[in-house]
This record gives C-alpha cells, sequence and structure tokens, in this order.
C-alpha cells in the first residue's frame, strides 16, 4: 500500500521520498532541503500580539491570548500538511521566547522544529538545527529586511508580498510570491533535485559491496 509521503508526492507530480528504513545503515536519507517560516505573518498575523507585548503585558498573559488572538492565515495548514507529508524538514523561526513561538506553532497546526532565535546568527543555528548547509534551507518570511538578511546568510528565500501579481523570481534562490500557498510550487525543483540525488546516492551506496569484501 502506498504510505501518505508517496501519495502526497503522486498527487503533487513529484518524485516520492525514499521510504524511511530504507536506507542502509549509517544513512538516514535525509532529503538535502529543509524550510523554515518566520514566526510573524507568514503562517498567522502576529501584528495582535506584538501591541499586547508593546504595552508590557505580563509573558503569561500573552501567551493565554496566543489561543484567542492568532489565526492561520488561509492555505497555511494545507501547505504545512504537504510538506509534511514530503518527508522536508520543517522549523519556525523567531526571535519571540521559545515558550511563544510553541504556543503560535499548536495554533497554526505546525509540527516542525521550534527555533527561538534572532540577530545575524539565527540562520546558522537554523542550519545547525537541520544538520544543513545555509544553501539547503528556504527561508519563508513576509519582511523585506528579514529576507534580506537571509540572503546575506546564504539561504534561500520566499517573500510573501501579497502586493506580487505571481511567483517572481528576482534572482536564484530568492523568489517573491503572493501567497503561503505558492511556497508549494516555489520548491517543487529543489525537492525534485533533492529526492533524486538522494535516491541515486542511496543506490550507489546499497551496490557497493561491504568493505571486507573489497579488500579481500
Amino acid at each position: 500500500m502506498m504510505d501518505g509521503k508517496a501519495a502526497a508526492a503522486l498527487r503533487m507530480g513529484w518524485p516520492s521520498p525514499v521510504r524511511a528504513g530504507s536506507a542502509p545503515d549509517g544513512h538516514d536519507g535525509v532529503l538535502m532541503l529543509a524550510i523554515a517560516f518566520a514566526a510573524d505573518d507568514v503562517l498567522a498575523p502576529t501584528a495582535p500580539l506584538r501591541r499586547l507585548a508593546a504595552t508590557g503585558t505580563d509573558p503569561q498573559l500573552a501567551l493565554a491570548a496566543v489561543q484567542e488572538l492568532v489565526r492561520p492565515l488561509p492555505g497555511a495548514p494545507r501547505v504545512l500538511r504537504e510538506l509534511e507529508a514530503l518527508g522536508v524538514g520543517l522549523a519556525l523561526l523567531g526571535a519571540q521566547p521559545a515558550e511563544l513561538l510553541r504556543r503560535i506553532a499548536q495554533v497554526v497546526f505546525f509540527r516542525g522544529e521550534v527555533v527561538a532565535a534572532e540577530g545575524p546568527g539565527r540562520f546558522a543555528a537554523l542550519a545547525a538545527r537541520f544538520g544543513l548547509p545555509e544553501a539547503c534551507i528556504w527561508y519563508v518570511t513576509a519582511a523585506a529586511g528579514d529576507a534580506a538578511e537571509a540572503r546575506a546568510a546564504g539561504a534561500n528565500v520566499i517573500l510573501v508580498d501579497p502586493d506580487a501579481a505571481r511567483c517572481e523570481p528576482q534572482a536564484a534562490g530568492f523568489v517573491v510570491v503572493p501567497a503561503v500557498d505558492d511556497v508549494l510550487e516555489v520548491i517543487r525543483i529543489p525537492y525534485t533535485r533533492s529526492a533524486l540525488n538522494l535516491r541515486y546516492i542511496l543506490r550507489k551506496i546499497m551496490d557497493t559491496p561491504p568493505l571486507d569484501e573489497l579488500v579481500r
């Protein structure tokens, strides 16, 4: 029977991921691709939380208010479900306290890594969390300044701009999209390359005789 990841890939017209457990010992079959979403205004509008924080509200009250003030943007839960089904590494990145980020993640049905970090080093921290170079990270943000910092750090960027008419590539690894739904289309090619490269590598590994046979 087809598993969820393979079914999602087939539905989207993409190569199916390598099945868990199909890699030989020492090779876990991780895709060289991860997607990080900025915590602010990508998966859900967070302006109400920022306004609340500006009033000096007790942090515990702010945590309690997340359920009432934060709602996922249209299309966000579907995007997360599709990416999760495909086996893509996911992270929610923000400068907020980790507990607040986890609460936001619950509200938007996000089940990936939660990374509380700020400043230019946050992208290195993100890459380290996945064990990938920055060039394998796609960062989704709604802030142009945030996008520029990610680009400077070597990450790929998807800038969500509602004023954009369509997906508009700006440069290699930098795309402007009108809505978070478009993230799936943008990463189609990177995902395909990563999945096919992984399949090739694993096939090579599994076709190579054990070392003790090679040295006989």
